[in-house]
């Protein structure tokens, strides 16, 4: 049995990013989300890919089918599963001091900033965002990772690293944010950008995920049979 080449892992990963930014650029384009609301669902876009993140970790190398390799997992009996068990603590302290910094600017609690908060965000609003980019990352996740045997081109130490690169890239679209709320102030012009800014860092990220796990799958003998 040949495996699918792990570039269709990354079409599917692209599609994905392309899709769930299409929600909240719609939303900002023409159902009126506010700024607010637009961090909001991004910090919890970002608790999605960290949850997601733990069984990648937990699974990535393990050379089994899917349910053999599921049902090791579930023994801690594959080599990422300790990695796995760290990442839900230090990542979930990273995302929790993530959110304190959306909540703070958003209630507009820095006196430095040239505004006084960005609105309370509407709770539908939110929802539907989140359950969006929820849809957006599990189709891949479950289509190309699990299903696809994605798992066993990876490593856990590839699979780490690049949750803490997207919440970076958020705290530095928020900050860019920010400064352009001040200087711009096109309520509408600054989310577009926004979303726009996202986008291109997510697929940019995309890539160099993809570089980084290259030679993990060289290794492991390429896209060859199993």
């Amino acid at each position: 049995m040949t495996r699918r080449p792990t570039g269709w892992t990354v079409g599917a990963g692209a599609l994905a990013v392309l899709v769930g930014n299409l929600v909240p650029l719609a939303g900002v384009r023409y159902w009126g989300w506010s700024l607010a609301a637009l961090l909001v669902v991004y910090w919890l876009e970002s608790g999605v890919v960290g949850l997601l993140t733990v069984p990648r970790i937990g699974l990535a190398g393990v050379d089994r089918p899917l349910r053999p390799a599921l049902a090791a997992l579930r023994a801690g009996e594959t080599p990422g599963h300790s990695d796995a068990g760290f990442f839900v603590l230090h990542y979930g302290i990273f995302w929790v001091v993530h959110g304190v910094f959306v909540v703070v600017l958003v209630a507009g609690a820095v006196e430095e900033l040239p505004f006084d908060g960005l609105g309370v965000p509407s709770p539908s609003v939110v929802a539907v965002g989140a359950l969006g980019l929820l849809g957006a990352h599990l189709g891949p996740f479950l289509a190309g990772y699990l299903a696809d045997g994605g798992y066993r081109r990876t490593t856990p130490d590839r699979e780490f690293l690049p949750p803490y690169a997207r919440v970076v890239a958020l705290h530095l679209t928020i900050v860019l944010g920010a400064v352009a709320l001040a200087f711009v102030g096109t309520p509408l012009v600054l989310l577009v950008l926004l979303v726009v800014f996202k986008t291109v860092g997510e697929l940019a990220l995309l890539a160099w995920e993809e570089r980084r796990r290259r030679p993990a799958v060289r290794a492991g003998g390429g896209t060859s049979g199993v």
